[in-house]
């Protein structure tokens, strides 16, 4: 929604010089979802097409790719391996990981992985 404000915005403005349209591209949990839009002739923005969804680029996708950097740097700087923790640790690595990932979805420039080593 704050997208297609935004795009709203840019569209009233006399900043649109040439441009007869524009792509507004949403990044949330489920993906990338880029939506192309076209300025009509009384200067509403209309939809110019169908809308495209990346899954790679998801909430899932950066949570996993956290997990697996997380489970390599364990390995290669304190020798600890996840996988001898059992399910209730990648659990736990897997929560913190995924709240890293939504303080970065937020804008935040770094997110810190915080997970216990108790069992």
């Amino acid at each position: 929604a704050h997208c297609v404000a935004a795009a709203a915005a840019v569209c009233s403005e006399k900043a649109w010089g040439g441009c007869d349209g524009v792509v507004v591209i949403d990044v949330g949990g489920d993906g990338a979802t880029a939506t192309p839009l076209k300025r009509s002739s009384g200067g509403a923005l209309t939809a110019a097409g169908p809308s495209a969804t990346d899954d790679a680029l998801s909430g899932a996708a950066l949570t996993a790719a956290l997990y697996k950097h997380c489970v390599t740097f364990l390995k290669r700087r304190s020798k600890i391996d996840v996988a001898d923790g059992g399910k209730r640790a990648a659990r736990k690595l897997t929560i913190a990981c995924t709240r890293a990932a939504k303080v970065l979805g937020a804008g935040a420039a770094e997110a810190d992985v915080t997970a216990d080593a108790r069992r």
